[in-house]
C-alpha cells in the first residue's frame, strides 16, 4: 500500500459501521411493522395512538382520479362502493404532488381539507373499520400510524361444585340417628347385664 493511501478494509470492519447498519435495519423493521399498506376492497380493522390518523398517498406516476375511503359509521349510512353502515370520504386526486398525507381526527375532522365526517364512529372495542373503496390504478395508500386490531380473549375459569341432593342428605342423617340409637341400646343392655351380674354375685356371697 502506498504512503498516504487509506486502508478501506479497516473501515468495513469498524464496529461503528456495524452498529450503524444494525440501527438502520431495526429502524426499517419498526417502520414496516407500524404501517399498514392498504389494498383496494379489503376492510382493515385498525387502531392508532393519539388523536390523529395519518393516511399517506403515494402517487409517483401522477395518476389522476377519484379516491374514496370508507369508515365505520352509523347503521343507516349508505353509499356506493362502501358497505352499509359506513361513513365515507371522497376526493379527486390531483397530479401535482407525488406524496400527500391526510390527517383525520377521532371526531371525524379532516384537518388537511377542512371537511367533517360527522357520521364516523368507532367500534365498541375502540377499533375502526377502514376500507379503500377506489383509487387511481397506480396510487398506493398507507396508514402511517395505525396497527391491525388484535382482540384480546379473556378466559373465564368456571369451577363445578359437587352438590348433594336433599333426599341424600336426609337419608344420611337418618342413618346416623339410627346408628346412635342402636349404639345407645347396646350400651344400655351391656350396663344392665353388668349390674345384674354384680347384684347376683353380691347376693351369693
Amino acid at each position: 500500500m502506498a504512503i498516504g493511501e487509506r486502508d478501506q478494509s479497516s473501515d468495513c470492519c469498524d464496529p461503528s459501521y456495524e452498529m450503524y447498519g444494525l440501527f438502520v435495519s431495526l429502524l426499517l423493521i419498526f417502520k414496516a411493522n407500524s404501517e399498514i399498506k392498504m389494498v383496494v376492497g379489503r376492510v382493515e380493522k385498525i387502531v392508532f395512538t393519539g388523536d390523529i390518523l395519518y393516511i399517506r398517498l403515494d402517487n409517483y406516476h401522477l395518476d389522476q382520479g377519484l379516491i374514496k375511503f370508507c369508515f365505520t359509521g352509523v347503521p343507516s349510512q349508505t353509499s356506493i362502493h362502501c358497505p352499509r353502515g359506513y361513513s365515507y370520504y371522497v376526493e379527486d386526486v390531483s397530479t401535482v404532488m407525488k406524496t400527500y398525507t391526510y390527517r383525520i381526527t377521532r371526531s371525524g375532522k379532516v384537518l388537511t381539507t377542512g371537511d367533517d365526517l360527522r357520521t364516523l364512529r368507532f367500534n365498541d372495542d375502540g377499533s375502526l373499520d377502514f376500507l379503500v373503496a377506489m383509487t387511481p390504478k397506480r396510487l398506493y395508500v398507507t396508514l402511517v400510524n395505525a396497527e391491525r386490531f388484535v382482540p384480546t380473549t379473556t378466559t373465564v375459569k368456571t369451577t363445578t361444585q359437587e352438590t348433594t341432593s336433599m333426599p341424600t342428605v336426609l337419608k344420611q342423617r337418618s342413618n346416623t340417628v339410627l346408628f346412635a340409637v342402636i349404639a345407645g341400646l347396646v350400651t344400655l343392655a351391656v350396663g344392665l347385664i353388668a349390674a345384674f351380674l354384680l347384684w347376683y354375685f353380691c347376693c351369693r356371697t
